[in-house]
């Protein structure tokens, strides 16, 4: 079995990234803002001036944790992932019920899935048995990584989520998770439409995200928690990594 079988991921993250959004009510987790915090400014920005400054505070966030969920042709998705600057992240992203473990330290990166989901991605009953609950280990540089490992950085994360195509405008203002915010509303790459929640005090990181697609059975949400956290992620033990170039054609 030729190498390359063991790492593709069947589109999840493009599964993640390209479905529209209809918004999730999860904005009233716990936050650490107060009252009295003086505004940062950006909500007197023009609206593509808020959207840049989300992005590049998002980009430069120590740590974050970002969860959310939704469905992509009817199928239900969840995501919940630690990201330790662009030095690390670690996290699970579910897709038809099969949850995948996604773990990056620097330039290496790993992949944890069950045997549903193994057979799920290789087709094979064989390996499998042979993948399940372990690390498979894999690069940044491999191509067919790219976009499910842009879940594990807030740099990659931010280039899918926040990059606007075309006019940007202003939406409403609320608190999420304590914090005060500003909406800003614009097309994705893919053309859906997507509003994110700045901060308005503190740095301007976003606070939450929720997208429409062209379609009703396309939905998600982002919630963007614990900035700036203490975060520790560790390597998987060494007797629970597989290496694919080293299993053989």
């Amino acid at each position: 079995m030729p190498a390359t079988r063991f790492l593709p991921v069947l589109g999840l993250a493009a599964v993640l990234f390209g479905a529209g959004c209809s918004a999730v009510d999860s904005v009233t987790e716990g936050g650490d803002a107060s009252p009295t915090t003086p505004s940062n400014g950006v909500a007197d920005k023009p609206p593509a001036e808020i959207l840049a400054s989300a992005r590049k505070a998002l980009a430069a966030a120590g740590s974050v944790h970002v969860k959310g969920n939704g469905t992509e042709d009817g199928e239900v998705f969840a995501l919940d992932m630690r990201m330790k600057g662009t030095q690390a992240g670690r996290g699970t992203l579910t897709i038809k019920h099969n949850p995948v473990e996604i773990l990056r330290i620097g330039k290496q990166a790993y992949l944890k899935g069950d045997a549903d989901f193994w057979l799920e991605s290789t087709g094979s009953k064989s390996a499998a048995e042979l993948l399940k609950g372990k690390y498979v280990k894999g690069s940044t540089t491999d191509p067919d990584l790219k976009e499910t490992l842009a879940l594990t950085s807030p740099v990659g994360f931010g280039d899918e989520v926040l990059t606007a195509k075309g006019a940007v405008t202003k939406a409403d203002s609320r608190e999420v998770g304590g914090v005060d915010t500003v909406g800003v509303t614009f097309r994705s790459k893919e053309g859906d439409q997507i509003t994110v929640y700045v901060a308005t005090t503190g740095k301007p990181y976003p606070m939450y995200l929720s997208t429409t697609g062209k379609t009703a059975d396309k939905t998600n949400s982002f919630d963007f928690r614990e900035y700036d956290q203490p975060l520790e992620i560790k390597p998987p033990s060494p007797d629970l990594v597989l290496d694919p170039e080293k299993l053989g054609g």
